[in-house]
């Protein structure tokens, strides 16, 4: 797979645009409720407190969207990253935006590196480069994955990606690390 990822060297300039496309979204752009939900995930985690109690953080964020804020539904791995999300943007600067955006950094990785895996596999399927090339762009461009990850900063992308490649590495008989990467992507 690591030759693979070699000769997917497309365009830099696509890429380029589709990430700053994503961090632009991503700095300005927020779920009205999940990113909030985000935050405070982040602020307890960050600061050793229970992710999963819903607190009035308005004195924190000092911003009124975070008054009786309930707890997140999701299972450690999301609240620990939150955590030390918190701990590098918003403890240091309390700066909202930044915060916001850093929330959303893993879920654009994942965009990317969701295009990437989807074009090694296609090239390892015996997919032509051109095939491969514009799979690598219809997900890195896509309108959905975009919104949903980039602009709302929902985690399915990080799902989807880790559940791509449990599903990859089980059909190329790796099966213990696929049990791993389908364990991470259920949580």
């Amino acid at each position: 797979m690591d030759g693979l990822v070699g000769q997917l060297r497309y365009d830099r300039r696509l890429l380029a645009l589709s990430v700053a496309l994503q961090l632009a979204l991503g700095l300005v752009r927020g779920h009205s409720y999940d990113t909030r939900l985000f935050m405070a995930t982040g602020f307890l985690a960050g600061t050793g407190r229970d992710p999963y109690a819903a607190l009035d953080l308005v004195r924190v964020f000092h911003h009124a969207g975070f008054s009786h804020i309930t707890s997140v539904g999701y299972p450690p791995p999301w609240p620990l990253l939150a955590g030390l999300i918190y701990r590098v943007s918003y403890a240091p600067t309390h700066d909202l935006l930044l915060y916001n955006l850093a929330l959303k950094v893993p879920v654009i990785a994942a965009n990317v590196g969701l295009a990437y895996l989807v074009g090694a596999i296609l090239r390892e399927r015996g997919a032509s480069p051109a095939v491969a090339r514009r799979a690598w762009a219809l997900v890195l461009l896509n309108p959905f994955l975009m919104y949903v990850g980039a602009a709302w900063g929902e985690i399915d992308p990080i799902v989807a990606l880790l559940a791509l490649a449990a599903l990859w590495l089980l059909y190329r008989r790796r099966g213990e690390l696929s049990a791993v990467l389908l364990a991470l992507a259920s949580a």
